[in-house]
């Protein structure tokens, strides 16, 4: 009997990791690196489906797994015990996915699938107002004695910022086989040379971005942020209007916008040698303005939130 005749088909199944996987929802940050280049162009093969389905009784001897790109240019070939495995696939690009199954009896079973490689990287920097400061992911609970969780208590970064609720909406759009990167390091308290552009703890967000995109070999597809508030002394700012006294504040107004100024030229510098694909920076909510849009000139609703937050 020959080889032929003993030859049939399984199916080949794939699947791309990263998209809203961690904490609870299982989501594996790109966060350095080191964690990018592990995923980026991965992806998960397995024949068990097929082999479990119609060949559960029958021993496997081998996987022999070859994979071309769609120019047939190049091969890349190995071989497994297990019927499963993963590839890192070198360039983004469609691929032809071949596996030859051996049978301890002598069958051969031959599978075939057509993949396409797309990876798409989304990137958040900035401070408090990007990270989801004062939104945990779980709220603090007086009555029970319980801490509020963040994805990161160092920087407060929480999935019910803006950021990661639009990092969310994208994932969903984005089709199935496609994955998704999301490099999530904005921290509460960050300014322009004091985590985002100049090294904190070991190196810095843009550096971290820098890095990635050298792997990559082009910028985010899609990148947020929220600089400048702790260049300002917004916080600073808020305090002194609600409590005073406000004349040594008014006197240094100037001073702030032109520090912030300096200081946000120099970050978009820094973006511009990235090239992202888009660039999202919302504004800072207007805390002097009342529900109606009138300056609250003597801030009495932001001295009742501070009351009650006490």
């Amino acid at each position: 009997m020959t080889s032929s005749s003993l030859e049939e088909f399984i199916e080949i199944k794939w699947n791309r990791p990263g998209k809203l996987k961690s904490n609870e929802r299982g989501s594996v940050f790109a966060n350095s690196a080191t964690d990018f280049r592990k995923h980026y162009g991965l992806v998960h093969l397995s024949a068990c489906s097929s082999l479990l389905r119609t060949w559960q009784n029958r021993t496997v001897q081998s996987l022999e797994w070859t994979i071309s790109d769609q120019y047939n240019q190049q091969h890349f070939c190995w071989i497994t015990q297990e019927c499963q495995t993963s590839w890192l696939a070198p360039k983004q690009s469609n691929y032809i996915v071949k596996v030859l199954v051996r049978l301890v009896d002598h069958k051969i079973l031959h599978g075939k699938a057509r993949i396409r490689i797309r990876d798409y990287w989304i990137g958040v920097i900035g401070d408090s107002f990007a990270s989801g400061e004062g939104n945990p992911d779980v709220p603090a609970n007086a009555h029970d004695k319980t801490m509020a969780k963040w994805l990161s208590n160092r920087c407060h970064r929480s999935s019910r910022s803006w950021a990661y609720k639009v990092y969310e909406q994208m994932t969903s759009a984005i089709i199935e086989q496609s994955a998704v990167h999301f490099t999530y390091l904005p921290c509460t308290g960050a300014s322009v040379d004091n985590g985002i552009l100049v090294v904190f703890n070991s190196t810095s967000q843009i550096n971290v971005l820098e890095q990635i995109t050298r792997i990559r070999g082009t910028g985010p597809d899609l990148l947020m942020m929220s600089v400048g508030g702790n260049d300002i002394g917004y916080s600073e700012i808020l305090s002194t209007l609600i409590w005073g006294p406000t004349a040594s504040l008014f006197s240094t107004i100037d001073m702030r916008f032109f520090y912030t100024s300096y200081q946000l030229d120099r970050v978009a510098k820094a973006i511009q040698k990235l090239k992202p694909n888009q660039v999202v920076i919302p504004h800072y909510f207007d805390l002097t303005r009342n529900e109606r849009g009138v300056v609250d000139a003597d801030c009495a609703d932001m001295r009742q939130v501070q009351f009650y937050l006490i």
